[in-house]
């Protein structure tokens, strides 16, 4: 095994398949053709319902063989109870459960792998979570010798790095996911917002906040993809709320100030954290802000569930703000869930923690701000 004596280029390309699918591809194939199989399959599947949820497999099968094993080979195919019982980094081939007279006598091995030109297969479990099971095999046909056990340690060698790329993989496509989902939020609400990074740089802005920055009234524009304020005294002010929430290392803080923009009218500016673990800062996984324009006499009724999309907040949480933008108290909110004060002032601090407020005062105000108001 003097193939795998050199790992650090397939663990590279494990590693950068994380942001990259083909380089995740590139690496399992890597291995299998370390291990001189023949190819691979990459399976996840969900872990309720068992329903295939990504399947990739690097030889492909003639027409109508899949189809043929879901119908005859599945439900009595001993290797997939075995593979299914697996611990996770556990490594198993068939190789150690059937000799010959049992391949010979077994039908999926006589009538389908056998014929496909496999003998031999080496599973291991690379993840599992309340989702999702991950599972990984590699093949060798039946002219080849069976995989032996140095080679399973070897093989074993390359787990660490196999599990861990797996789990940022799969962590990856969540915050992906979040992401997007929070992005598309943002497009359903009145209010103008924008994610701008601590310089004040637009990272993204939505249909509201575009409309708002070409209007002539509005004191604030889009400059070189950074918001700038005409005021230099609100310029200075809006710097310094954007700061406050991009802190990296001390606690990040949220604000709000409102300017005039016209007889009568003005512009509402809230300024609120977003963690690189928050939806929608994920895309970038490091600290931004959440900067909304909104007209402080306008109101809106998203619902809780919108709300929580947007700030990340848990839908206890979400109700929470909403009737504390209400007027509502603490001890309304615990009657109206029938929760304990105790409980209700936990969710008060989690909800304080996440939007940068350190006062219930604030928090309100920046609610009212973003002209959320209860239904």
């Amino acid at each position: 095994m003097e193939r795998l004596a050199g790992i650090e280029p397939i663990v590279s390309l494990l590693y950068d398949g994380v942001m990259n699918p083909g380089d995740w591809y590139d690496g399992l194939d890597a291995i299998n053709e370390a291990l001189g199989g023949i190819g691979f399959h990459y399976l996840v599947m969900n872990a309720q319902s068992f329903a295939v949820l990504d399947s990739v497999s690097s030889t492909e099968l003639p027409e109508g063989k899949v189809r043929e094993y879901e119908a005859h080979y599945a439900k009595d195919d001993p290797r997939a109870a075995r593979v299914f019982a697996l611990s996770v980094g556990q490594v198993v081939a068939d190789s150690d459960h059937f000799d010959a007279r049992a391949v010979s006598r077994t039908p999926i091995f006589a009538d389908w792998l056998m014929p496909l030109g496999i003998r031999d297969t080496l599973s291991v479990k690379l993840r599992t979570d309340e989702a999702q099971r991950e599972f990984l095999a590699f093949f060798r046909s039946p002219d080849q010798c069976l995989f032996e056990p140095q080679e399973k340690i070897v093989f074993e060698r390359l787990l660490p790095h196999l599990h861990r790329a797996s789990e940022l993989r799969a962590r990856m496509g969540q915050l992906e996911k979040h992401a997007a989902l929070g992005l598309s939020a943002l497009d359903k609400l009145p209010q103008g917002i924008l994610i701008v990074d601590d310089k004040g740089r637009i990272q993204h802005l939505n249909r509201a906040a575009q409309a708002c920055l070409a209007a002539a009234t509005v004191p604030c524009r889009a400059v070189h993809e950074h918001l700038v304020f005409a005021a230099s005294e609100a310029d200075a002010r809006f710097r310094h709320l954007v700061t406050a929430a991009c802190r990296q290392r001390s606690p990040a803080s949220a604000g709000a100030f409102r300017l005039a923009c016209g007889a009568d009218q003005w512009l509402g500016v809230s300024v609120l954290p977003l963690k690189a673990s928050h939806p929608l800062a994920s895309f970038r996984q490091i600290h931004l802000a959440m900067v909304v324009l909104a007209d402080p006499n306008a109101s809106a009724s998203p619902s809780a569930a919108l709300l929580g999309e947007l700030l990340g907040l848990t839908p206890t949480e979400a109700r929470l703000a909403l009737a504390l933008a209400a007027g509502k108290t603490i001890h309304d909110f615990a009657n109206a869930e029938s929760c304990s004060w105790h409980t209700a002032r936990a969710h008060l601090k989690n909800l304080l923690r996440k939007t940068g407020c350190h006062r219930q005062v604030d928090l309100v105000r920046l609610i009212q701000t973003l002209a959320f108001t209860a239904a």
